[in-house]
């Protein structure tokens, strides 16, 4: 692959601004952390970005839900990610606007990519988010509450999975929802 370490060119940053929601001063800022997480290389590996992520949480394990949060950057399936897909994805979990937040965030739930979150699906990332937290509780009791709770909310037709309709509708009416579906503590 060798090495990638030329910032990217007022053309390509105009680019990239297009695709994403961020100003050029944090695509060059984000830049550099691609570089420092790949080693300088043009691409990150899955086993870079798992540990570059669990580095981000001092006070727990992501290292779970950085593999959910990578699989849903890597758009092409091939186990590592350039810099564009890096940088979509980051603009994807970290958008503001309501339909692009629920759609990432079902991409995380959805681990097998069918179209349907099943239970064990939600129950794995739950647990993800839990370890990636550090929250302290008896792990196995919380998470299949949370589970229970969060999945009957969700499953509107009670058919044991969840469409990506029946998701959206559920967070439409809670937006309170998608903050504990995104492990973030509600406002």
């Amino acid at each position: 692959m060798g090495n990638f370490s030329t910032r990217p060119g007022p053309k390509n940053i105009a680019e990239l601004e297009k695709l994403c929601n961020f100003s050029r001063e944090e695509i060059q800022v984000l830049y550099d952390n691609f570089l420092k997480m790949s080693g300088g290389r043009s691409t990150v590996s899955r086993r870079d970005f798992i540990k570059g992520y669990n580095k981000t949480f001092s006070s727990g394990d992501a290292r779970k839900f950085a593999e959910n949060v990578f699989r849903t950057f890597d758009t092409d399936g091939n186990e590592s990610l350039d810099f564009r897909e890096f940088l979509v994805g980051l603009s994807c979990k970290s958008a503001e606007d309501l339909p692009s937040k629920i759609e990432w965030s079902f991409k995380v739930y959805d681990r097998n990519g069918d179209g349907y979150i099943s239970r064990q699906e939600m129950k794995s990332v739950i647990h993800s988010i839990i370890r990636m937290n550090g929250i302290e509780c008896n792990i196995q009791d919380t998470v299949n509450k949370l589970t229970q709770d969060l999945y009957q909310t969700v499953d509107l037709n009670n058919d044991k999975s969840v469409s990506f309709e029946e998701f959206k509708s559920s967070v439409e009416q809670n937006s309170t929802l998608l903050d504990l579906l995104q492990a973030r503590p509600p406002h």
